[in-house]
């Protein structure tokens, strides 16, 4: 089982097998610690870039003699412990994620969660194949079974992904939101749904057809087909959306490390660059929110990124530390 908890989180087993893993895991509550104390040193794996010192050989090997006697331990996540150094040391689009196993929305189903610290960008397989990439600050929960009698392919956004979607005309795959259901069978399409933002809803489609529904503030059903190409901006309780022509390269580059900017709301612009740096803004001149910036930016850092602003349009910046519990936060004051 040791190492076939290692092959299904690299994805090399058959749907058959994998379905059987995780029928596995949700039947008893030792099974699921296993998996996780697992995962967890997988997680620490990929993670080898930021913490090259890590021995995750011996520590796969220390899980492993462990296993069969679930009961009697008592561990510290890896997400626990390394959750609170990235807090403190920016990691800009490092893959680190919490999983959790539970139940979501109290569907009756076994789902799995997914939540994105600022300053990072995961992509995952979903069991049906399809593929997600999640931008910073997201939260994503999808059905661990996809296919088949007991499968679904309802998942749940709050936040920002970019999804690709395994061809099913039979299963529509849907994404809720607290905003908007957004129902496709096929098709790729980027969705920023974040609950704090101006713009409740944003959809570009890349290709495909998307069909959006919402409910306005009288209560009443709404809905909008999407074309390539177009680009749906929807205030919540609105009764009608605003659809615009988009870049798609715009829309899409965070998922690849990029910040493309095409007379961008100041707003916007901001909230890209808490996403990628995992710091946050506030601002205190907000006559600045009425202006729009058009420029790219790919590997600078964050202080060559606040300076062409400076320089560009004279705004300043100013940064303090706030602690947040055992943690510090990044401020910047804008002005």
């Amino acid at each position: 089982m040791f190492q076939k908890l290692i092959d299904y989180w690299d994805g090399k087993l058959p749907e058959e097998e994998s379905n059987k893993i995780i029928e596995w895991m949700v039947e008893d509550k030792g099974h699921l610690d296993e998996a996780r104390e697992i995962f967890d040193v997988c997680a620490l794996a990929e993670a080898k870039n930021v913490m090259d010192s890590v021995d995750t050989g011996a520590a796969l090997e220390k899980v492993h003699g462990k296993i069969g006697d679930v009961g009697k331990r008592h561990r510290r996540g890896f997400f626990e412990v390394f959750g609170r150094a990235a807090a403190v040391l920016l990691i800009p689009l490092f893959a680190l994620t919490a999983i959790e196993f539970g139940k979501v929305r109290n569907l009756g189903k076994e789902m799995i969660e997914v939540h994105t610290v600022s300053g990072t960008v995961h992509c995952i397989q979903l069991p049906d194949g399809s593929m997600a990439w999640l931008n910073g600050n997201t939260d994503f929960s999808y059905p661990a079974i996809m296919k088949g009698k007991r499968g679904s392919r309802d998942v749940y956004l709050s936040g920002e992904a970019y999804i690709k979607v395994a061809a099913d005309k039979k299963h529509p795959f849907i994404v809720h939101n607290d905003r908007a259901d957004v129902t496709v069978t096929g098709t790729e399409f980027d969705f920023e749904a974040y609950p704090d933002s101006a713009k409740s809803v944003r959809l570009s489609l890349i290709s495909g057809e998307v069909n959006m529904g919402w409910k306005d503030r009288s209560g009443n059903t709404r809905s909008m087909v999407v074309e390539p190409g177009q680009r749906i901006e929807l205030v919540h309780g609105d009764a009608n959306a605003s659809v615009v022509s988009t870049n798609l390269l715009a829309s899409t580059a965070w998922k690849d490390g990029n910040m493309v900017f095409l007379a961008t709301p100041f707003e916007d612009v901001l909230r890209a660059i808490e996403n990628r740096f995992g710091v946050h803004f506030i601002v205190k001149n907000k006559s600045l929110l009425n202006l729009k910036f058009t420029g790219a930016f790919t590997d600078q850092n964050l202080d060559t990124i606040l300076e062409h602003f400076t320089l560009s349009k004279s705004i300043l910046f100013k940064k303090r530390a706030v602690k947040e519990g055992d943690l510090y936060r990044q401020i910047i004051e804008v002005s």
